[in-house]
This record gives structure tokens, C-alpha cells and sequence, in this order.
């Protein structure tokens, strides 16, 4: 693998092709002049262990985080510090997979309206979307549409509560990530 790429790598999703490889996704920083662009695929040989090159799927600001539909069909991803209608912060992505390409077809980007994100998760229905802000301290959720699109943003909450004893580290709260329960019914 590229050792630029690797430098930047902030999670891997993968998806299954076949018994013998299976399909990677990488999210990536994209700073300004930097070498990343955005999310990257590479094929993995599970028999033995090599991985392809890789190659940009999507062209997309700072997709630090990066999650799957349960169906396999929908990535979705953050992007973080993303300028959405017309003002800086926080996105929530969504990408439909063509794994015979491979490459990520843009669906749409919803606002956040937090910025420092820091994690997208998604409910094992497939129809809710979480988002979490690090910096802001913001949690919000979507409706994902039958179509695997990102509904209007359903709900957002910001967290407050004491702070840590590292008052330097810790002034305010900073989520970090977003897990569902077995049953979907609390995250």
C-alpha cells in the first residue's frame, strides 16, 4: 500500500466480494496540499493477506469516519469540517457501492450541524443514522431513506455534564462514538 496513504488511513470498512477477497474501504484526512483526496478502495487477498493498491472511489473532504449499510449496498460517511449550504461544518454522506468498479456513486450530503466529527453509526434496520461531533460536543440523527439516501436531520442533541479532572484535556464533553443497542431501541 501507498506509505502516503497508510500515513492518513483513519478507519478501513470492508465488504465481502468472494470467498478469496474481499473489497476495503479507507477514510482519510484530506488536508489542503496533502496527498489524500478522499475515500479509498483496496482488494484484499484473504488467502494471502496482500492488498491491492489503492484507489480513489470518492473524491470527498475529510471522510474520517466510515460506516456500511447492513445490506452492504450504502456506505456512509462523515465529513468532517465540510462546507454544506453555504456553511462551514459537519456532513453526513451518502455514497452507493458499485463493487464491480469499484467506485462510490455520490447520493447526497445532509449538515450536521456540528463540526470536529468524530463517528457515523447506523441501526441494524438500516433507517436511522447517528452522527457524533467531538468538538461540539453534538449528537445528531437522520432518517436514511428506502432508497439508502440521507432523510432531513430527525434530531440533535448537544451533551453538557461535569467536566473531568484534566481541565486542560477535558472543557467541555467530547463524544466519541455512537453504538446501537441489539435491539436498536437506545444508541
Amino acid at each position: 500500500m501507498n506509505k502516503k496513504l497508510a500515513s492518513l488511513l483513519t478507519l478501513i470498512v470492508a465488504t465481502t466480494m468472494t470467498a478469496a477477497t474481499q473489497l476495503i474501504f479507507v477514510g482519510t484526512y484530506t488536508p489542503k496540499g496533502g496527498a489524500s483526496r478522499g475515500i479509498y478502495a483496496v482488494r484484499l487477498d484473504t488467502t494471502t493477506g496482500a492488498l491491492s493498491e489503492a484507489v480513489l472511489v470518492a473524491e470527498t473532504p475529510n471522510p474520517t469516519f466510515l460506516t456500511l449499510s447492513p445490506d452492504g449496498k450504502m456506505l456512509y460517511a462523515v465529513g468532517d469540517s465540510m462546507e454544506t449550504t453555504g456553511k462551514p461544518g459537519g456532513a453526513a454522506v451518502a455514497f452507493r457501492i458499485d463493487p464491480a468498479a469499484p467506485k462510490l456513486i455520490p447520493v447526497n450530503t445532509q449538515a450536521t450541524g456540528g463540526a470536529s466529527l468524530a463517528h457515523i453509526g447506523i441501526d441494524s434496520s438500516g433507517r436511522t443514522l447517528v452522527t457524533i461531533s467531538y468538538g461540539g460536543g453534538q449528537i445528531t440523527s437522520f432518517p436514511v431513506n428506502p432508497d439508502g439516501s440521507i432523510g432531513a436531520r430527525q434530531d440533535s442533541f448537544k451533551s453538557s455534564g461535569p467536566l473531568g479532572p484534566q481541565k486542560d484535556r477535558q472543557d467541555k464533553p467530547h463524544p466519541h462514538s455512537v453504538t446501537f443497542s441489539p435491539n436498536d431501541r437506545f444508541a
